[in-house]
């Protein structure tokens, strides 16, 4: 766990502009990365030591079994209705479900059952040097997950377009009534958008 820690921090010193939050997750997969490992080791041990298996019939498995798999499959399921596109186990798909548009081979259009990925910005210029980088790389911005890093920065500001639209010098008192929630501001992570095609992976 230390040694996660520490190889995140040094990473984000190196490569600035990411949230504490998409710090936290990193550590995350990190140790997930050791620690499944090594149940899945200790899991393949255990079944060579009881095979062959001699049991007629398993015993009704308790529904909190399927709590985990149940939330892999929404994670896995969300970026196709809004949700949130990081960390939803689709990265090496290069799956791009934003703006109303998607490179899905069975799905035209995203079948959004939420709003948050149909709303993306270009941003112009910005207080923030690391958001006028990723512009420049040809990268738009979810306007929730703008506002996200705009709550955590009361005094920055930007200016990006939207629809066409310059919104010039937004900062948090110009979403003063649409700042994210607890819940979005922990579940919902977005990646950069990349409208070039064929869409590169960014994983």
């Amino acid at each position: 766990m230390l040694f996660a820690v520490t190889l995140v921090i040094l990473l984000t010193y190196t490569f600035p502009g990411r949230s504490f939050d998409m710090m936290v997750h990193s550590v995350w997969i990190l140790i997930w990365a050791v620690v499944g490992g090594a149940a899945m080791v200790v899991l393949a041990y255990v079944a060579l030591q009881n095979l062959p298996c001699r049991t007629v019939s398993s015993p009704r498995q308790p529904l909190w079994v399927y709590l985990v798999p149940g939330l892999f499959f929404l994670s896995c399921l969300s970026p196709y209705v809004g949700l949130k596109t990081e960390s939803s186990i689709n990265m090496f798909s290069n799956l791009h479900t934003e703006g109303g548009q998607t490179n899905h081979l069975l799905f035209p259009k995203p079948p959004y059952l939420f709003n948050y990925q149909s709303e993306v910005v270009k941003i112009i210029d910005s207080s923030e040097p690391h958001l006028v980088r990723q512009s420049r790389a040809g990268n738009y911005h979810v306007l929730v997950d703008l506002k996200k890093q705009l709550r955590r920065k009361p005094e920055a500001w930007v200016t990006y377009v939207k629809d066409g639209e310059t919104i010039t010098r937004a900062n948090t008192s110009t979403f003063a009534d649409e700042m994210p929630n607890l819940l979005e501001r922990k579940f919902l992570m977005f990646k950069f958008v990349d409208f070039s095609r064929p869409k590169v992976c960014t994983h």
